[in-house]
């Protein structure tokens, strides 16, 4: 018998391979067609955003929600950050963990008519006038935050970096950095098959100083579970973790994995992926130190790595909260209802 494909043979698995494909297609189709149904899932138990990355955040009655993150009296989640001047790179809580201490406010200075960013540690202070951090444009290019990912920022003078490094005891040359919308930024949320068990909006989603997203969503009880498991010998708050939005009266603790969209005022979220968590949920908000038993990784690590097809890439890095972009801006306030729906499987 030839083993040469006949004319008819390579026709009939071209045949198979086109009908095959557009199964698949069809299939796919069907579901991006067909209507969401949207229940009560939540409401909106607290909002936060983090003006300087691994320092801490600010409880706020609102956010404005724009495609590259929560904004709030005109600063943006994430939007400062320090860095390392001789190597351009990054600094944060996994290497500076007494960053956590130090406390941001906003404040609108009427004089200047400009937004002003204050520092406060140990009951002393530093302020950070935006509309002088512009002008005076000393732009820092290409910082690297992970890999070969870089972003443009501004240098906010030496006043606020003394501070910075005063209080951190070193004689590194720490800058501040601010990032405007103005500047060079090739910062995207990584999205595939790789990071999420389903279907996502590929984006490209931008994003500032983030690790990973623009929102991160985390739900009370989840965060109940997981304190449950301690019975009583540790306690674990929200700001462990970080969120954007913490949210309430959800029907079960982790359900917010299986919610594909969910609607908030006139506000849609798309979930993209999963968020992991990492050494820096092992260091104390209030103190500055790290859990002698690096908790809560360990607990989490029992009951919460990653399932699927993205179990490869997760590895033990448990997955707790989940992370977001936005299909349209406007507005979320605390106590907003949170409606959802419902994927069959999570993230």
């Amino acid at each position: 018998m030839s083993l040469i494909p006949t004319t008819l043979t390579l026709f009939t698995l071209s045949i198979c391979s086109i009908a095959g494909a557009l199964a698949v297609y069809f299939i796919n189709k069907k579901e991006e067609d067909e209507e969401e149904e949207f229940v009560k899932v939540g409401k909106v138990e607290s909002l936060y955003i983090y003006p300087v990355k691994s320092m801490r955040g600010i409880s706020v009655p609102y956010i404005e929600c724009t495609r590259t993150g929560a904004k709030y009296n005109e600063i943006k989640d994430r939007s400062f950050m320090i860095i390392d001047k001789k190597t351009s790179t990054y600094v944060g809580a996994k290497k500076e963990r007494k960053l956590v201490l130090i406390e941001p406010s906003i404040e609108y200075d009427h004089l200047s008519s400009s937004y002003v960013l204050q520092l406060t540690v140990n009951n002393n202070s530093v302020k950070v006038n935006l509309n002088d951090v512009i002008n005076n444009a000393h732009v820092i290019k290409f910082i690297k935050l992970f890999d070969d990912e870089t972003c443009d920022g501004y240098d906010c003078g030496d006043e606020v970096s003394e501070f910075i490094k005063s209080f951190l005891d070193t004689d590194k040359d720490y800058r501040l950095m601010y990032h405007s919308d103005s500047l060079f930024n090739q910062r995207h949320s990584v999205v595939g098959a790789k990071y999420s068990n389903t279907d996502v909006d590929q984006g490209p989603h931008e994003i500032k100083y983030h690790d990973d997203a623009p929102y991160n969503l985390l739900s009370k009880e989840s965060l109940d579970d997981l304190n449950k498991r301690y019975d009583g010998q540790i306690y674990m708050d929200n700001q462990r973790f970080r969120p954007t939005i913490f949210v309430s009266d959800t029907n079960k603790p982790y359900d917010e994995d299986y919610w594909k969209t969910i609607q908030i005022s006139t506000i849609e979220l798309k979930q993209i992926k999963p968020c992991t968590r990492c050494i820096m949920t092992t260091i104390d908000p209030l103190t500055g130190e790290k859990h002698p038993n690096m908790e809560p990784l360990r607990e989490l690590r029992k009951y919460r790595l990653a399932e699927g097809r993205i179990a490869k890439t997760y590895n033990i890095s448990p997955v707790f909260g989940v992370h977001f972009c936005i299909k349209n801006g406007g507005i979320i306030k605390v106590g907003d209802d949170v409606y959802g729906s419902y994927k069959k499987i999570p993230f």
